[in-house]
C-alpha cells in the first residue's frame, strides 16, 4: 500500500488532490495491487475511484471491440 503512494499524487495521478480518498485506497489496495507489474500502473486501476467521469481510452475500446460478435 505505502510503496504506492507516490504515485496516488501529482503529478502522476490524474485526479485533483482533495479527491483522494485514503479510505477507499486502504480497502481496494490489496486488490488492486494484485492487479498490475509495475507500480506506475496503478493509477490507471484506480482511477475510477477518484475521478468524476471515467478516462476514456478509444484504443483500448477499439481493440477490445475487434472481436467476432
Amino acid at each position: 500500500t505505502e510503496a504506492c503512494g507516490p504515485w496516488l499524487k501529482a503529478p502522476f495521478a490524474p485526479w485533483a488532490p482533495e479527491a483522494f480518498d485514503a479510505e477507499k485506497w486502504t480497502r481496494i489496495a490489496p486488490y488492486a495491487q494484485t492487479r498490475v507489474t509495475v507500480l506506475s500502473d496503478i493509477t490507471d486501476n484506480v482511477d475510477f475511484l477518484f475521478l468524476d467521469e471515467p478516462v476514456e481510452d478509444e484504443a483500448s475500446w477499439t481493440k477490445a471491440m475487434k472481436g467476432d460478435p
